[in-house]
């Protein structure tokens, strides 16, 4: 079979993939803000609640935030 059988163009430019530190950056860029806004308006009610508790209310708030707020944003 040929490359154009199956779909592939052939001389397409390869994408390369980001490199590992930059996604590292940007991860923790969007991460600390929200962190922080968490710790400052809500962390103090549940200061009370077990540790694995906190943490898991500190997990389910910030990930759906940072997958969909950024789309939204951007598609504007």
């Amino acid at each position: 079979m040929r490359g154009g059988e199956l779909g592939i163009q052939q001389g397409t430019a390869r994408v390369r993939p980001r490199r590992r530190w930059r996604m590292s950056l940007v991860t923790i860029i969007a991460v600390y803000p929200c962190a922080l806004v968490y710790d400052g308006l809500f962390a103090e009610y549940f200061r009370t609640w077990p540790p694995a508790a906190r943490t898991m209310v500190f997990s389910l708030v910030p990930a759906p935030l940072l997958t969909y707020a950024p789309g939204t944003l951007s598609s504007r």
